[in-house]
């Protein structure tokens, strides 16, 4: 059921038809006034409505070509891509073949050298054939967007769609709802149209690493609890802000990060300001010993305060802090978070 057909030698898009045009072309085709061909085999057809109410072409019965196996889904999805290309002032066609690679729709962007296929709803790919796929519709200078219906996919292809992306660098996303919404794997879903206008506009990008946008202005709480070693009060603090990728992920508490050197000077500063005993902190001598790992020393007798008993101490005496702090901090240099991910920032430069 293709969305393109030449109509007594024009060309018509159906997504782009008026309803009442499109009343008065059918009128014609069904008296014969016109003839209705479609391009994609050089054979005739005709004029239907789908169920949604989107207009569509139709084979007649006992075709063989590729594209006369569409649903109203599919054909839906690709009406929605068409209009945001055309609400972008995007030119775009359908049911077009490239390499051998029948494409529902084909977009072409003004000032870039390749155009843009999106497929993959209109049919099942297994998602072991589609890198070979993607690159000979690169080699065709095709840039190529994988739409996946999630019905179409096993429970351990889903399973790793929640971690990250299914295929590395290229772009594989996951229709949910019926095509309503869009799955960015490892992240949140967003609605198909705004999921296509970020994609026509080039907001997605691939990074293997997120960027943290970490908080200027750092906020916590103090507490008072008694070293292990010689039972006098050791003051620590914990932070209750969390860091953001760029892209707007939620990473983790800040607090983990609190004896970084930035935030540690910074805290520091606090404790002197308000005449406070604070220990020294010694890295890589945490319990683990890694290098990351800290451990607070007493003030008092010099020994170690290991994290596991600051933890510990919270969890189990739920202590009440004995006050709190808040101190704006510029960091020495950005922090980063291993791990491959679509990103499209919500503003400013992505990860």
């Amino acid at each position: 059921m293709p969305l393109r057909a030449l109509i007594d030698g024009t060309e018509y898009l159906a997504p782009r038809i008026s309803a009442r045009h499109w009343a008065f072309l059918r009128d014609k085709v069904r008296t014969h006034e016109a003839s209705l061909v479609l391009p994609c085999c050089r054979s005739p057809g005709f004029m239907r409505t789908s169920r949604r109410g989107s207009f569509h072409f139709v084979h007649k019965a006992g075709s063989k070509c590729p594209f006369r196996h569409e649903d109203s889904q599919s054909l839906w999805i690709s009406t929605e891509i068409l209009r945001a290309a055309a609400g972008l002032d995007f030119s775009g066609t359908t049911d077009v073949d490239v390499a051998g690679i029948p494409l529902p729709t084909l977009i072409t962007i003004p000032d870039r050298s390749h155009q843009l296929a999106v497929l993959g709803y209109e049919r099942k790919y297994p998602l072991s054939g589609i890198p070979d796929l993607h690159a000979r519709l690169l080699a065709n200078k095709v840039r190529a967007c994988w739409l996946l219906l999630d019905r179409n996919l096993d429970e351990k292809d889903l399973d790793s769609a929640s971690r990250g992306p299914l295929l590395g660098d290229i772009p594989c996303f996951l229709l949910k709802n019926r095509g309503i919404r869009v799955q960015i794997p490892g992240s949140s879903t967003l609605p198909i149209r705004e999921f296509l206008t970020a994609l026509l506009h080039g907001s997605f990008h691939y990074r293997v690493a997120y960027r943290v946008a970490s908080p200027s202005r750092i906020s916590g709480l103090l507490y008072l609890m008694p070293c292990p070693s010689c039972g006098r009060e050791v003051y620590f603090y914990s932070l209750s802000d969390v860091h953001y990728s760029a892209c707007g992920h939620r990473l983790y508490p800040v607090d983990r990060d609190r004896y970084r050197p930035e935030i540690l000077a910074a805290f520091r500063e606090v404790m002197r300001s308000r005449k406070l005993p604070f220990g020294h902190v010694e890295w890589g001598a945490g319990e683990d010993k890694s290098p990351e790992s800290a451990v607070l020393e007493c003030v008092h007798c010099g020994k170690p305060v290991y994290e596991s008993r600051i933890r510990s101490f919270l969890r189990r005496q739920a202590p009440s802090p004995v006050d709190h702090f808040a101190f704006d901090i510029r960091w020495k240099e950005p922090l980063t978070v291993p791990h491959p991910h679509w990103c499209m920032p919500s503003g400013g430069e992505p990860c």
